[in-house]
């Protein structure tokens, strides 16, 4: 924790998947998010422990979990550009090592729908799209005392270039 930032992730991704006809959608930020609710799963699709260069399979595709520290702006940034237009998921993974067992507030900074689990649990769902800032939300999380692994799931939509960024604050 950095000034109440995680500022150290393991993330793995992004899964780029084509969406095909999106031209259209240039900015359009109400029809990206339609289309991202398309792509969520409700359950999270990795069964293996996230460790650092460890690999999971979604599809026909090996994601490798890369240690990632934060800058000074405290965000996972994923930003590029794609010359067609593709659905985004990429996860982050962090342990957080608390004295006693609390509730704390967590607010998420994202520029896209975004799942968040908590010692395995699913806590909170934002769905948003934003091409500036990450928007910021906040939610209270009861911690347990010792570790607690904290999964995030982002995903965008990418048409050229791409804001596509994470970052986590923790209150408490």
């Amino acid at each position: 924790i950095v000034d109440g930032f995680v500022d150290h992730w393991l993330v793995a991704g992004p899964r780029a998947v084509p969406v095909p006809d999106l031209e259209g959608l240039d900015g359009v930020e109400r029809e990206r998010l339609d289309l991202a609710r398309r792509f969520r799963s409700p359950q999270l699709e990795i069964q293996e422990p996230p460790i650092e260069l460890g690999t999971f399979q979604l599809d026909d595709t090996h994601y490798t979990w890369r240690y990632v520290r934060c800058g000074v702006d405290h965000v996972v940034d994923r930003s590029a550009i794609y010359p067609a237009a593709h659905h985004l998921t990429s996860w982050a993974y962090a342990e957080l090592a608390v004295p006693g067992a609390q509730e704390v507030t967590c607010i998420l900074a994202t520029h896209g729908p975004t799942d968040v689990w908590v010692n395995g649990v699913h806590v909170h769902r934002q769905e948003h799209m934003v091409d500036g800032d990450p928007e910021r939300v906040s939610f209270a999380v009861a911690l347990q005392e010792g570790p607690n692994e904290i999964l995030v799931r982002f995903a965008q939509v990418a048409v050229r270039a791409c804001p596509y960024a994470m970052g986590l604050q923790v209150l408490g």
